[in-house]
């Protein structure tokens, strides 16, 4: 637990560069070169060659760190934390775009998207700053707290695989390997079906609980189920159009505002805290 305050207190005050994280990541676009025939076993194959040794390094040093004391295991958790999780770069580019639109200045909301998404801006904004900011949320803090907490008896393993299963799958597209990226694909679908749903709990009771249930029961049809179910929940418990087939049909349906965008990184903030007082009972419950 004091290992996860100390990784989101770094991140807060001290974020990695999102540049610096890419260049780590650069050996997996050469095991894609190497191992990438066209075919779905490739892809597997190169899947397993990318994480099952990355996963017993990680576990085999924290046991050997184990053994010259609790602090160098603890400093070990905290840096693999540290490489895997990020809360403040999303929320802060959502913010960005927040104040800019607010202040009639579409120009620098277009900027702040485009460095964040590296993607052309999207026609409704607002509404897609915060399907972007949930998502980014769910993939780069939630679910590393999540597998970081499930896994904590085996180190800072479940997080660090997580986040590398999520890393593989931004890298190997379909679009550009086919069949070699289809095992990849399907691998995040699975490391993202728990905590999805864990994160949807979480927004009904930080948000609308009753419409964010609603949401999650009667979520359209989505090409991602987890997604579907995250932004229809998100769209309850914030009263919000993100998926308005979602929301209960007395419900209003307007434009969405920049204003929303703070309403959405409140939810989260409100989320986190009570995923971490949770934690911490749970903690306490086993002393």
């Amino acid at each position: 637990m004091f290992a996860l305050l100390v990784t989101l207190w770094l991140d807060q005050y001290q974020p990695i560069r999102h540049e610096r994280l890419q260049g780590l990541l650069q050996p997996l676009k050469t095991l894609a070169l190497q191992l990438n025939g066209g075919r779905h076993e490739h892809g597997r194959l190169a899947w397993f060659a990318a994480v099952i040794p990355a996963v017993v390094a990680t576990w085999f040093a924290y046991l050997m760190l184990q053994r010259l004391g609790s602090l160098p295991a603890w400093l070990w958790q905290v840096s693999i934390l540290y490489l895997s999780l990020r809360f403040k770069r999303h929320t802060q580019a959502a913010r960005q775009i927040q104040l800019a639109l607010s202040q009639q200045h579409i120009d620098l909301a277009e900027h702040a998207w485009a460095e964040w998404q590296a993607t052309p801006p999207p026609n409704d904004l607002p509404r897609f700053t915060i399907m972007a900011l949930l998502t980014g949320c769910l993939r780069e803090t939630f679910g590393v707290i999540f597998w970081g907490i499930l896994l904590a008896p085996f180190g800072p393993i479940g997080a660090l695989a997580y986040r590398l299963t999520h890393a593989i799958a931004e890298h190997w597209l379909p679009d550009t390997h086919g069949e070699f990226a289809r095992f990849s694909q399907a691998a995040v679908y699975w490391a993202d079906w728990l905590p999805t749903r864990a994160l949807a709990l979480g927004f009904a009771v930080a948000g609308d609980f009753e419409d964010a249930i609603y949401g999650w029961r009667s979520h359209p049809v989505y090409s991602d189920n987890n997604l579907g179910i995250l932004l229809a929940t998100a769209s309850g418990a914030l009263d919000l159009p993100l998926l308005p087939e979602s929301l209960p049909e007395e419900t209003p349906v307007e434009a969405i505002s920049a204003q929303d965008i703070a309403s959405a990184i409140s939810l989260l903030c409100r989320t986190l805290a009570i995923w971490l007082l949770l934690i911490a009972l749970v903690s306490l419950g086993k002393h």
